[in-house]
């Protein structure tokens, strides 16, 4: 069973030593640009497979995995940075594609090879290409727009401006040793990165499988935040670089937390048509992740921004939804897979893009 750990918001400082005069920061210079790569990869095997109708229970014999990765390439133009805040970014999308496969193996009679079914998602945001201003309001939101080619305007609203990794900075300077918590809210930023992307649905696509990567197994996981958030995010300063790394900040990472999220109603938006044709109602629907793992931000002092990050962890998915047809008996389908969650980031300085978006 899950243990969730009581902690405190404020930041503890538990080692010794001098404090560092320079403390990392968020403040790129207004006018300054970036490109970031960005890699999320998921590798998942069936645990087990439970499936319900009325009082039966049966097992799904035989094994299934999955794997998925996400890329991203961005070039981004900080507008305008007040006080640690981002006021105003210019994004431009050059790659965001996204890769999964899974392949369900079947046993037969014994002494049998056992059956496979590989399903596999290959596409690209319509995003790619398409130049997005995020603008900060005096309520803390952004207002986003198309700064040249024009796209669907519901394209843009899940889109999210952060991926500098600001909240995980201390709120003062530190000693090499301290530590200090980190909201989990903060991690959508790592895992989601830029947010909820469009993806165009290709004829040949299996709707169930694109449903799994969309939702929080094996891809999605934007919208597994909002629910239950708990457990333990924590950071430790380590110090500054020696020689030509001496500009780089270095905090380590340790997470051990839980996220889970009722999803009935997005699940039933999600349904496919023959769900739809044969009247199959969604009843209840749920995903439970917990993560466990480590890694490193590298902030670079100089431009007030990070140069890296990593990230690796265990993960285990819990998938659990009811339904019923017509009059008939309840049906209940629960999924668990568990494997490993990886994302890497990278920033190096670029050149402002003298027109919207490449050419």
């Amino acid at each position: 069973m899950f243990h969730v750990l009581g902690l405190s918001a404020a930041a503890l400082a538990s080692g010794p030593g001098a404090v560092d005069s320079d403390q990392p920061r968020f403040g790129p210079a207004g006018g300054s640009a970036v490109l970031r790569h960005i890699e999320v990869k998921h590798e998942l095997n069936l645990e087990q497979m439970i499936f319900r109708v009325g009082e039966d229970r049966e097992s799904m014999p035989g094994s299934m995995a999955l794997s998925s990765a996400l890329t991203l390439d961005v070039h981004d133009e900080y507008r305008a940075v007040k006080q640690g805040q981002l006021f105003a970014l210019r994004r431009t999308p050059d790659a965001v594609h996204f890769a999964g496969e899974m392949t369900i193996s079947i046993p037969f009679a014994p002494g049998q090879e056992p059956r496979q079914d590989v399903r596999s998602l290959d596409r690209h945001s319509s995003m790619e290409g398409k130049s997005v201003v995020f603008e900060r309001t005096a309520a803390g939101e952004y207002g986003k727009h198309y700064d040249a080619r024009e796209g669907s305007e519901s394209a843009l609203e899940h889109l999210a401006p952060d991926l500098d990794l600001a909240a995980f900075l201390p709120a003062g300077p530190m000693a090499v040793g301290d530590t200090w918590d980190v909201p989990i809210a903060a991690l959508k930023d790592v895992v989601a990165p830029g947010g909820g992307w469009p993806w165009p649905r290709g004829r040949m696509d299996d709707p169930m499988f694109h449903r799994s990567v969309t939702s929080g197994l094996g891809g999605g996981l934007e919208e597994v935040f909002g629910g239950v958030e708990d457990g333990l995010l924590r950071m430790t300063w380590r110090g500054l670089g020696s020689g030509e790394r001496a500009h780089l900040g270095q905090m380590e990472l340790e997470l051990k937390l839980r996220l889970a999220k009722v999803q009935t109603e997005w699940v039933s938006e999600q349904q496919t048509a023959r769900e739809r044709l044969s009247e199959v109602r969604v009843q209840n629907a749920s995903l439970t992740i917990d993560l466990e793992g480590s890694g490193q931000l590298t902030w670079d002092m100089a431009a007030a921004r990070p140069a890296a990050f990593s990230l690796d962890a265990r993960q285990r998915v819990r998938m659990r939804v009811v339904t019923r047809r017509g009059e008939e008996e309840r049906r209940e389908q629960t999924l668990q897979m568990a494997g490993t969650l990886t994302a890497r980031m990278t920033c190096e300085a670029a050149a402002p893009r003298p027109v919207p978006g490449p050419r």
